[in-house]
Protein backbone atom coordinates (compact mmCIF):
# COMPACT_ATOMS: atom_id res chain seq x y z
CA UNK A 1 0.00 0.00 0.00
CA UNK A 2 2.81 2.36 0.80
CA UNK A 3 3.98 2.03 -2.77
CA UNK A 4 0.59 2.35 -3.92
CA UNK A 5 0.16 6.07 -2.54
CA UNK A 6 3.41 7.08 -1.87
CA UNK A 7 2.84 9.62 -5.06
CA UNK A 8 -0.34 10.62 -3.20
CA UNK A 9 2.10 11.43 0.30
CA UNK A 10 4.75 13.27 -1.86
CA UNK A 11 6.58 15.56 1.16
CA UNK A 12 6.33 19.35 -0.06
CA UNK A 13 9.77 20.65 -0.03
CA UNK A 14 9.02 24.15 1.16
CA UNK A 15 7.29 22.35 4.41
CA UNK A 16 10.19 19.90 5.61
CA UNK A 17 12.60 22.83 4.92
CA UNK A 18 10.45 25.47 7.01
CA UNK A 19 9.85 22.71 9.33
CA UNK A 20 13.95 22.13 9.86
CA UNK A 21 14.05 26.00 10.39
CA UNK A 22 11.65 26.49 13.27
CA UNK A 23 11.97 22.61 15.05
CA UNK A 24 15.37 20.74 13.74
CA UNK A 25 14.24 18.40 16.30
CA UNK A 26 10.88 17.82 15.52
CA UNK A 27 12.20 17.83 11.71
CA UNK A 28 14.44 15.13 12.69
CA UNK A 29 11.11 12.89 13.63
CA UNK A 30 9.63 13.84 10.49
CA UNK A 31 12.16 12.61 8.31
CA UNK A 32 12.10 9.21 10.56
CA UNK A 33 8.20 9.08 10.14
CA UNK A 34 8.40 9.28 6.55
CA UNK A 35 11.23 6.65 5.82
CA UNK A 36 9.58 4.02 7.52
CA UNK A 37 6.31 4.65 6.11
CA UNK A 38 5.72 7.77 3.53
CA UNK A 39 3.84 9.73 5.71
CA UNK A 40 4.96 13.76 4.50
CA UNK A 41 4.46 16.87 7.15
CA UNK A 42 1.61 18.77 6.26
CA UNK A 43 1.46 22.76 6.72
CA UNK A 44 -1.57 24.70 8.07
CA UNK A 45 -1.82 22.07 11.04
CA UNK A 46 -2.81 21.92 14.26
CA UNK A 47 -2.61 20.12 17.44
CA UNK A 48 -4.10 20.18 20.37
CA UNK A 49 -3.34 18.04 23.72
CA UNK A 50 -5.48 16.66 26.79
CA UNK A 51 -3.57 16.43 29.53
CA UNK A 52 -6.83 15.06 31.10
CA UNK A 53 -9.73 12.41 29.36
CA UNK A 54 -12.59 15.24 30.85
CA UNK A 55 -10.94 17.79 28.54
CA UNK A 56 -10.70 15.79 25.21
CA UNK A 57 -14.45 13.95 25.55
CA UNK A 58 -15.82 17.10 26.17
CA UNK A 59 -14.09 18.28 22.80
CA UNK A 60 -15.16 14.84 21.11
CA UNK A 61 -18.72 15.56 21.70
CA UNK A 62 -18.11 19.56 19.78
CA UNK A 63 -16.40 17.80 16.86
CA UNK A 64 -19.06 14.75 16.60
CA UNK A 65 -22.00 17.81 16.32
CA UNK A 66 -20.11 19.28 13.44
CA UNK A 67 -19.58 16.25 11.14
CA UNK A 68 -21.32 16.83 7.48
CA UNK A 69 -19.71 13.63 5.70
CA UNK A 70 -17.98 10.94 7.67
CA UNK A 71 -16.76 9.81 11.24
CA UNK A 72 -14.97 6.94 11.13
CA UNK A 73 -14.13 5.26 14.97
CA UNK A 74 -11.43 2.61 15.83
CA UNK A 75 -11.40 1.85 19.57
CA UNK A 76 -10.02 -1.11 21.77
CA UNK A 77 -12.71 -0.39 24.67
CA UNK A 78 -15.99 0.28 23.97
CA UNK A 79 -18.59 -0.07 27.28
CA UNK A 80 -22.06 1.20 27.54
CA UNK A 81 -22.30 4.26 30.37
CA UNK A 82 -22.32 7.76 30.07
CA UNK A 83 -19.48 8.21 27.51
CA UNK A 84 -20.34 5.80 25.18
CA UNK A 85 -24.32 6.54 25.33
CA UNK A 86 -23.67 10.37 24.94
CA UNK A 87 -21.44 9.54 21.53
CA UNK A 88 -23.55 7.02 20.52
CA UNK A 89 -26.46 9.13 20.81
CA UNK A 90 -24.96 11.98 18.49
CA UNK A 91 -23.58 9.24 15.97
CA UNK A 92 -27.22 7.48 15.35
CA UNK A 93 -28.35 11.24 14.85
CA UNK A 94 -25.88 11.59 12.58
CA UNK A 95 -26.56 9.19 10.60
CA UNK A 96 -29.84 10.13 10.22
CA UNK A 97 -28.81 13.50 8.65
CA UNK A 98 -26.70 11.60 6.00
CA UNK A 99 -23.27 11.12 7.86
CA UNK A 100 -21.65 8.08 7.05
CA UNK A 101 -20.35 6.50 10.19
CA UNK A 102 -18.05 3.58 10.76
CA UNK A 103 -17.07 2.00 13.61
CA UNK A 104 -14.51 -0.92 14.56
CA UNK A 105 -13.73 -2.45 18.07
CA UNK A 106 -11.46 -5.13 19.74
CA UNK A 107 -13.36 -8.41 20.00
CA UNK A 108 -12.56 -8.59 24.10
CA UNK A 109 -14.83 -6.09 24.24
CA UNK A 110 -17.89 -8.76 24.18
CA UNK A 111 -15.79 -10.47 27.06
CA UNK A 112 -16.98 -8.11 29.81
CA UNK A 113 -18.49 -4.82 28.62
CA UNK A 114 -20.71 -5.55 24.96
CA UNK A 115 -22.75 -8.33 23.92
CA UNK A 116 -21.36 -10.46 20.85
CA UNK A 117 -24.23 -9.20 18.62
CA UNK A 118 -23.50 -5.57 19.61
CA UNK A 119 -22.54 -5.30 15.89
CA UNK A 120 -25.53 -5.96 14.47
CA UNK A 121 -27.65 -3.69 17.09
CA UNK A 122 -25.31 -0.73 15.68
CA UNK A 123 -26.29 -1.75 12.34
CA UNK A 124 -29.38 -1.60 13.16
CA UNK A 125 -29.04 2.29 13.98
CA UNK A 126 -27.14 2.87 10.42
CA UNK A 127 -23.80 2.63 11.87
CA UNK A 128 -21.58 0.25 9.72
CA UNK A 129 -19.65 -1.73 12.82
CA UNK A 130 -17.36 -4.38 12.67
CA UNK A 131 -15.83 -6.18 15.69
CA UNK A 132 -11.62 -6.89 15.36
CA UNK A 133 -10.54 -10.21 16.38
CA UNK A 134 -13.73 -11.41 17.85
CA UNK A 135 -12.94 -14.19 20.55
CA UNK A 136 -13.04 -17.61 20.01
CA UNK A 137 -13.74 -20.52 21.86
CA UNK A 138 -10.41 -22.14 22.58
CA UNK A 139 -6.97 -20.72 23.28
CA UNK A 140 -5.07 -19.23 20.40
CA UNK A 141 -1.70 -17.03 19.96
CA UNK A 142 -4.10 -14.83 17.72
CA UNK A 143 -5.08 -12.74 20.60
CA UNK A 144 -1.69 -11.75 21.00
CA UNK A 145 -3.03 -9.40 18.12
CA UNK A 146 -5.64 -6.94 20.04
CA UNK A 147 -6.02 -3.99 18.39
CA UNK A 148 -5.24 -1.01 21.13
CA UNK A 149 -5.62 1.72 18.65
CA UNK A 150 -8.15 5.16 19.80
CA UNK A 151 -8.57 6.92 17.14
CA UNK A 152 -11.67 8.86 16.06
CA UNK A 153 -11.64 10.64 12.29
CA UNK A 154 -14.50 13.22 11.29
CA UNK A 155 -14.71 14.72 7.93
CA UNK A 156 -10.83 14.15 6.78
CA UNK A 157 -10.10 17.50 9.12
CA UNK A 158 -10.59 16.81 12.74
CA UNK A 159 -9.10 13.45 14.44
CA UNK A 160 -8.31 12.13 17.90
CA UNK A 161 -5.87 9.50 18.83
CA UNK A 162 -4.64 7.75 21.56
CA UNK A 163 -5.55 8.52 25.45
CA UNK A 164 -9.14 7.29 26.57
CA UNK A 165 -11.47 4.37 25.34
CA UNK A 166 -14.50 4.87 24.94
CA UNK A 167 -15.52 3.36 28.74
CA UNK A 168 -15.89 5.28 31.74
CA UNK A 169 -14.19 3.97 34.45
CA UNK A 170 -17.34 4.20 37.15
CA UNK A 171 -14.64 4.95 40.28
CA UNK A 172 -13.21 7.89 38.89
CA UNK A 173 -16.36 10.30 38.10
CA UNK A 174 -16.42 12.22 34.62
CA UNK A 175 -17.04 15.80 35.44
CA UNK A 176 -19.30 18.49 33.49
CA UNK A 177 -20.71 15.55 31.24
CA UNK A 178 -23.92 14.99 29.91
CA UNK A 179 -25.67 11.54 30.84
CA UNK A 180 -27.37 10.02 27.35
CA UNK A 181 -28.09 6.46 26.55
CA UNK A 182 -29.23 4.51 23.76
CA UNK A 183 -31.16 1.41 23.99
CA UNK A 184 -30.58 -0.79 21.31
Amino acid sequence: MNKETEKSLAQKPETEKELQQSDPGAAALCRYVRRSGCYPVYDHTAVTYFPLGEDKFREMLIQLEKAEHFIFLEYFIVNEGEMWGKILEILARKVKEGVDVRMLYDGTCELSTLPHDYPRRLQKLGIKCKMFAPIKPFVSTHYNYRDHRKILVIDGKTAFNGGINLAMNTSIPMRNTVTGRILL
